[in-house]
């Protein structure tokens, strides 16, 4: 759960909930959990333009973060593989000068 809000006497976090997947957490104390389906977010939204801006903020930021991370993933694969090819020439080419020098 990663909080979005927080201050030193209530956090605020937002929790994806389908029937793919499902999110557990466990508090370390004692704490009252309040659910606020969608509908009715979207209905309080409309009454403070600041906070719907400020989550519409912080998720396009999120979602800009996991789209580079993503893409840094995908580009140290290609290095990964790139490298384990040039690795994989080398030892071909020390043991064919090996080889060679044996039979030579």
């Amino acid at each position: 759960m990663r909080c979005l809000f927080h201050s030193s006497h209530t956090s605020f976090s937002l929790i994806r909930n389908t029937s793919y997947d499902s999110y557990f957490s466990r508090a370390q104390t004692n704490c009252d959990v309040f659910v606020l389906a969608k509908n009715d977010l979207d209905e309080v939204l409309t009454h403070y333009p600041q906070i719907r801006k400020k989550l519409r903020e912080t998720a396009e930021e999120r979602q800009r973060m996991v789209a580079e991370r993503a893409k840094a993933f995908a580009k140290k694969k290609e290095e990964d593989k790139k490298r384990e090819e040039e690795n994989k020439l080398k030892v071909f080419f020390i043991n064919h000068k090996i080889s060679r020098a044996l039979i030579g």
